[in-house]
């Protein structure tokens, strides 16, 4: 084998790696993104407990308030 075939084979196997490393860099970047969606997507879910928790809450003191109205109205 010539230094010149020694030089294309290794050109090739350069140019093959190459596209492999743009193939895994383009994966890592959808799994990055995949991960990031995810984490949003959690943050949500603890916003909206945290949201239903409240109006929970909340329901429950407008339900006194209101045993409490209609039991003063049977009052007067």
């Amino acid at each position: 084998m010539t230094v010149v075939e020694e030089l294309t084979t290794i050109k090739e196997k350069a140019r093959g790696i190459e596209r492999e490393n743009d193939t895994l860099a383009k994966e890592n970047e959808e799994l990055r993104q995949f991960s990031m969606d995810g984490f949003k997507i959690a943050q949500n879910v603890n916003t909206l407990s945290a949201e239903r928790e409240k109006l929970t809450c909340d329901l429950a003191d407008q339900a006194d308030m209101i045993r409490d109205l209609l039991e003063e109205n049977k009052r007067l």
